[in-house]
């Protein structure tokens, strides 16, 4: 009795009781009891238990509802779960309008996921009309910010079309490329072996395509094999050669195994006596 009289004199705490519980272990009657006393948080968590049926029959319908009532209280997760939703066309009707406005809602919060998510619609053109200025304004702010993704979508934009500027896009690839990522790491080898907006550099192609090589990247261990074959940025070694090649080639690269198929399997890197004279593998 006293337990209960307590309890109702402080609701906010048993309010915040069942708060915890829907995020603690997305206990249903907790998250629609919190959920119905205004918690964007537990409205999200319900929105979400619905659109994948955890704990919950699964139901679009009343995922949308709750998730749009998160939204609307600002929580950014919603916002940009429900841009998705309506960008796909996953679990609602599919419309463009409404992902850029709940993108947008989530981006003005300074939500980098969101401005991704913004930059790319606007980038594409599929579901909303192509608006280059406001991919650009958008995918710059969410790679200031570190994201991965907007900084290699930054360096293909600049590097061709009306925004292109080589060197831009070879500063993005640059930045990409140093957070670890093995296709910006090639990409940027591709930059230096091809002097893209920058001097052409064999030794820094060799280097980046080092890095992706030893990442498991095929295309750049058979670019890397490449230039051991021809002595460019390294010292000419046959036998590291053929060792990218066949990296490349258990990765099913077929240029690398064409260079494997036409040597003589001593390893001496001499051309096959079967393989036609002059014939050349095909450039990437």
């Amino acid at each position: 009795m006293v337990v209960a009289v307590l309890a109702a004199a402080h609701p906010a705490a048993q309010d915040r009781d069942a708060l915890n519980r829907c995020l603690d272990s997305w206990h249903a009657k907790s998250c629609h009891e919190a959920a119905g006393r205004g918690f964007a948080e537990a409205q999200l968590v319900l929105g979400l238990m619905y659109r994948s049926g955890h704990h919950v029959s699964k139901d679009n319908e009343k995922a949308a509802r709750w998730l749009t009532r998160a939204g609307e209280r600002g929580n950014t997760r919603a916002q940009v779960t429900l841009g998705l939703m309506f960008r796909l066309g996953d679990g609602v009707v599919q419309d463009g309008a409404q992902a850029v406005s709940w993108f947008r809602r989530a981006a003005d919060q300074g939500s980098p996921l969101a401005q991704l998510s913004l930059g790319l619609i606007y980038s594409e053109g599929t579901v909303v009309p192509e608006d280059r200025v406001e991919a650009l304004f958008w995918l710059n702010r969410a790679a200031e910010r570190g994201v991965l993704k907007a900084q290699l979508a930054l360096g293909l934009i600049h590097s061709d079309g009306t925004a292109r500027d080589e060197a831009k896009s070879a500063e993005w690839y640059r930045r990409a490329a140093a957070q670890g990522d093995p296709k910006a790491e090639y990409i940027l080898g591709v930059v230096y072996d091809e002097g893209r907006g920058v001097l052409q550099d064999a030794e820094k192609a060799a280097f980046w395509f080092g890095r992706a090589a030893k990442r498991g990247l095929a295309i750049a261990q058979f670019r890397l094999g490449a230039m051991f074959d021809n002595g460019r940025g390294v010292g000419r070694d046959t036998k590291m050669a053929i060792e990218w090649y066949k990296k490349a080639a258990r990765q099913g690269h077929p240029e690398a195994q064409w260079e494997l198929d036409t040597r003589q399997g001593d390893g001496s890197g001499s051309p096959s006596s079967g393989s036609p004279e002059g014939k050349r593998a095909p450039q990437e």
